[in-house]
């Protein structure tokens, strides 16, 4: 088979248009339980991709029968009636903790290609912490800042580049999980 040779069509960069925001997901209540529950859970993470990039954060792993999960469900639906990707399932979400100087480097979630068949086709993060309990720490997507606030969520596209900045001063709370889907077409 040989494929046809056509004119590249025109393209509109809208990375902006791929990233869904959803506010006040959490009440600041959820977020500071949450925070509590996992104080003393959370651990140094080893860095298995310092080949790629640069990390550094702590992290625990949510029980599947957490609350949250309930909490989150009927956002999670419109998550993916917003992208319209075909998904089968969200693996346990992890909190992150960013304390001075924590970071996660520019990386892409997705990974292309598995031999099971799957892939990261959604990526959720939920701010735990309140804006102002830390500086730097921001979120970029595409190099596009992500202004959120306590009890909001965000989503995008597993296959989009994003980091996170270092955070300079305080501590930054969040979670974060990827929802599975078939292998990209």
């Amino acid at each position: 088979m040989t494929l046809p040779i056509k004119p590249k069509p025109e393209i509109k960069w809208a990375y902006d248009q791929q990233i869904l925001i959803k506010k006040n997901v959490l009440t600041a209540d959820d977020c500071q339980n949450i925070i509590e529950q996992f104080r003393d859970r959370v651990h140094p993470t080893e860095n298995k991709y310092a080949r790629h990039f640069s990390t550094d954060f702590n992290t625990a792993l949510i029980a599947e029968n957490h609350w949250v999960y309930n909490k989150i469900a009927p956002t999670l639906l419109e998550i993916n009636d917003f992208f319209k990707f075909s998904v089968d399932f969200i693996e346990p979400l992890e909190i992150k903790e960013y304390q001075a100087n924590g970071h996660f480097g520019l990386h892409k979630d997705n990974y292309f290609g598995l031999e099971s068949g799957l892939d990261r086709k959604i990526t959720v993060s939920c701010q735990l912490s309140k804006s102002q309990d830390y500086t730097g720490g921001q979120l970029k997507i595409m190099t596009i800042p992500i202004k959120i606030d306590q009890g909001d969520l965000v989503a995008f596209p597993s296959f989009l580049s994003h980091e996170v900045t270092p955070v300079t001063k305080g501590s930054r709370h969040v979670f974060v999980g990827w929802i599975w889907g078939p292998n990209w077409k």
